[in-house]
């Protein structure tokens, strides 16, 4: 059968399969305890709230049990669950069924659409012996092989990117989600591409049942509720104004489109299917994250819940940091101002909820922060946050750039106010409107608790979102990032109403704002499944970057024809680490790498010390200097200098020894390639193309 075919019915499949781990565990729990009236909702609220609870709950069972029992226990537990689940379903009361309403239709369709989209962008598409993929590749070809190495190794995962000393390091990174996902693709024998593809579906349709439950329980949305879930699919899919400054790159001769349309900034905010699509474990984390909130927030009427509430939240807290931990960093925040809230208006039971879900999140996350805390050798990172005004290094960065920078830093700052203050309105778009509308309205009158919490959510986040930063200045902003992806699902939320009460007297200007949203979002999704296409056909400009290599389409085939030739049973594998071709040689590796890039991998696990150590002989092998390397990455060549001297069998064979490897991968664009004396062409290959040559490590 056709490649691409089966990567999508194994895609799909993995949607089935998730149902067994996000459906079950939530409905129990609900039943069980008859949250918020639970076993008298209709079949449509039962549904958000299975997904709601039973995300949280799945990371801390897979996880968990992980840690103390092998596999198949995780699955065995989750295929008992689902027999109690469907006996219990089977004992309820018989419920005629009712039409199904437009607006339910409407959902129902944007639900299997966006499962359509996520598992079809994540596919390679195979036209003769040329392979299209999209840009996901960038940020999966470090999400694949951690969740391989969470297949080949459990709980904790190995690092999948590190094994300088014969040995895999421990994964310093977020990989409880990577856990879930790794637990199906064992139970289904589906790869973990399309596994991970198959959650960030379940990832996207749990934040959208949350946000379904909030328009509902936090903004007393009660009246026409399912077509305000339909209608609030509007805002869900509306960008900001990042067309007006992309269309310019497709004008111009001297600049070139970027491969995604949120790239033209770094502070940029990202939209929801971005999001869902690029990292999937951030939707997750932040679906917990507003559950267990959620679940606080119900809880004010019911006091002798308060317990309850709050070690689920805690639960929720705590799958969320181990999912991904900057949006946890984030929501701490946010329950400081939701804080400082709740004593000015004395609902000290909310406020003993959120001190209890703090200490239960802090003791089922504990082992988890221990390891994410562990150094092991690594190199330091620095500070965790930086104090940075939203926008102003990337002005400032550019006035230096075309020399428009003067010798006051303070005169620098204030020129840089205005371009700062139309780059943050382009990023909001449609959402300023909604913002202003917003607090016209509630000024003028008293909040209920749910419409506070909302509020509580959108001033914590505007905090990192707009003072606080994970990276230095040149560098991406993930907390940023993160912070305003929270950020405009506040402003969404709000927009429903907004878009409901002014549905016929909308102004011109939001009107023209959501038109380009919605168009932004079309190209968006359209680009990212055609960028390296048209990159492969010369339609678009060659840029000196990872991934715009001549001839792309038949390189991408080419890697992955040759890696099926390595036997299953081979240990740590190595290629070029500062390849132009780096992230497609990781993406479609299904083993070990010894070493991942010029950290060599160490930044999720390892001795980055050990690492220098050894780097130099590595790429050296491939004919290249670090000093070299150095000097190409400032002009954007990741191969800019050759080794003195031609590597040969020996050096291979030291290589081979020194990081206990099976396989050695040489690729045309490394500098080796074309000497042939070198150990490419003296060695024998088990696959070779014009590509790419699988070299055994020869025996001592």
């Amino acid at each position: 059968m056709h490649s691409t075919l089966i990567e999508l019915a194994q895609g799909y499949l993995g949607i089935l399969g998730f149902a067994l781990f996000f459906l079950p565990p939530g409905y129990l729990l609900a039943y069980a305890l008859n949250l918020n009236g639970f076993r008298t909702r209709s079949r449509a609220e039962q549904l958000l709230w299975c997904l709601c609870l039973s995300v949280p709950l799945t990371i801390q069972i897979c996880v968990t049990l992980g840690r103390s029992l092998p596999w198949p226990a995780p699955a065995v537990l989750f295929g008992a669950l689902a027999a109690i689940a469907l006996s219990l379903l089977g004992r309820s009361p018989k419920r005629p069924w009712t039409r199904v309403t437009r607006p339910t239709a409407i959902v129902l369709s944007a639900a299997g659409l966006l499962a359509f989209y996520l598992v079809f962008a994540s596919a390679d598409l195979q036209i003769g012996h040329h392979l299209y993929v999209s840009t996901i590749l960038y940020d999966w070809s470090v999400r694949v092989p951690m969740v391989q190495a969470a297949m080949r190794s459990g709980v904790p995962p190995i690092n999948g990117l590190s094994a300088l000393d014969g040995h895999p390091a421990a994964l310093r990174y977020f990989y409880f989600w990577y856990v879930v996902t790794a637990d199906l693709a064992r139970l289904l024998h589906i790869p973990a591409r399309a596994a991970l593809a198959a959650s960030s579906v379940w990832a996207a349709w749990t934040l959208l049942a949350v946000f379904f439950l909030s328009l509902k329980y936090l903004l007393n949305l009660r009246e026409h509720l399912r077509s305000l879930c339909a209608l609030s699919l509007l805002p869900l899919s509306v960008m900001g104004l990042d067309l007006i400054p992309t269309l310019p790159l497709f004008l111009s001769h001297k600049l070139h489109p970027y491969p995604e349309l949120e790239w033209w900034h770094q502070d940029r905010t990202p939209s929801f299917l971005s999001a869902t699509f690029y990292a999937p474990h951030h939707v997750a984390s932040f679906a917990c994250l507003l559950t267990g909130i959620l679940v606080i927030a119900l809880a004010e009427n019911k006091r002798s819940q308060t317990i309850l509430t709050g070690l689920f939240a805690g639960l929720c807290f705590a799958s969320s940091a181990g999912a991904a931990v900057l949006p946890t960093l984030i929501i701490a925040i946010v329950c400081l101002v939701w804080v400082a809230d709740l004593l000015r208006q004395r609902r000290f039971h909310t406020i003993a909820a959120l001190a209890l879900s703090a200490v239960t999140a802090l003791l089922l996350a504990h082992t988890f922060l221990r390891e994410l805390g562990s150094t092991d050798g690594a190199a330091s990172s620095g500070s965790l946050l930086h104090l940075r005004w939203r926008n102003e290094d990337f002005i400032l960065l550019y006035m230096a750039k075309y020399h428009a920078i003067t010798r006051s830093a303070a005169l620098n700052h204030l020129l840089a106010q205005p371009a700062v203050l139309l780059i943050n309105l382009f990023d909001l778009g449609f959402f300023a409107f909604v913002l202003v509308d917003r607090i016209r309205l509630d000024r003028a009158r008293s909040l209920t608790p749910g419409e506070r919490t909302v509020w509580a959510i959108f001033l914590g986040t505007a905090i990192p979102y707009l003072f606080l930063s994970s990276a230095s200045i040149a560098s991406p902003n993930d907390l940023g990032v993160d912070a305003g992806l929270l950020l405009r699902l506040t402003l969404q939320l709000w927009a429903v109403q907004y878009l409901y009460r002014r549905r016929n007297s909308l102004p011109h200007l939001a009107t023209a704002c959501i038109v380009l949203g919605l168009s932004a979002q079309l190209f968006q999704v359209v680009w990212q499944r055609i960028y390296f296409p048209l990159v492969a056909s010369q339609t678009l400009p060659k840029q000196l970057d990872v991934l715009t290599t001549d001839h792309l389409s038949e390189r991408l085939y080419n890697i992955r024809e040759a890696y099926q030739s390595i036997p299953a049973t081979a240990g740590s594998i190595q290629y070029n680490p500062i390849s132009p071709m780096q992230p497609a040689l990781t993406f479609y590796a299904t083993h070990q790498i010894a070493a991942f890039d010029h950290g060599c991998g160490t930044g999720y696990g390892g001795n980055y010390a050990l690492c220098q150590t050894i780097l130099p002989s590595l790429v050296a092998l491939y004919g290249n200097t670090l000093a070299g390397f150095e000097k190409g990455k400032a002009g954007n060549d990741r191969q800019d200098a050759a080794a003195p001297t031609v590597a040969t069998a020996a050096d291979a064979r030291n290589v081979c020894r020194t990081l206990h490897l099976s396989v050695l991968i040489a690729e045309s664009t490394d500098s080796i390639w074309s000497q042939p004396t070198s150990w490419v062409w003296t060695l024998p290959a088990i696959a070779a193309n014009p590509t790419v040559r699988i070299i055994p490590c020869p025996a001592d």
